[in-house]
């Protein structure tokens, strides 16, 4: 069997486009590459209800980009609308997807998104080998891992 042939991208869905990419593009730093509606493209909607079984299906999106060329779909959808995680989703719960984002020093970057607002689960924790790393909260409640690698 032929192996994939690379990583594409990830999608997250949010409940609220707008404020997921002031998160992961205005504090983390990703790139905007493309962003658009649903109903302003009617091919894109008789594709995704096909891919999913899913009539009438609106959404709006977004497209990011780390510095390293990882994808990142942002999605909230209007019908049927988006709804919170079920908050006993927990970490160690079958499906839970964590996405880290390497950093240069974690402990600048952890007290630049406290100063913004970012919730934690912890303060930055050092590795025996070096380095470190701390788990950020996305506005949606997404554990997002920002790992600073061993010198």
């Amino acid at each position: 069997m032929k192996p994939v042939e690379k990583f594409g991208f990830v999608v997250i869905c949010c409940e609220n486009l707008e404020r997921s990419l002031h998160f992961y593009q205005d504090l983390l730093g990703l790139r905007l590459t493309n962003s658009y509606e649903s109903v302003n493209k009617p091919e894109n909607v008789r594709y995704h209800e096909q891919l999913f079984n899913i009539p009438n299906l609106n959404y709006k999106t977004a497209r990011l980009e780390s510095r390293n060329g990882i994808g990142v779909e942002l999605v909230q959808y209007l019908n049927p609308p988006s709804k919170p995680r079920p908050r006993e989703w927990n970490l160690t719960d079958v499906g839970f997807i964590r996405l880290a984002f390497q950093v240069e020093d974690v402990n600048t970057k952890y007290e630049e998104l406290t100063k913004e607002g970012v919730k934690f689960l912890n303060t930055p924790a050092r590795r025996p080998t070096g380095g470190g790393n701390v788990m950020a909260l996305d506005p949606d409640g997404n554990i997002i891992p920002l790992p600073q690698p061993a010198p």
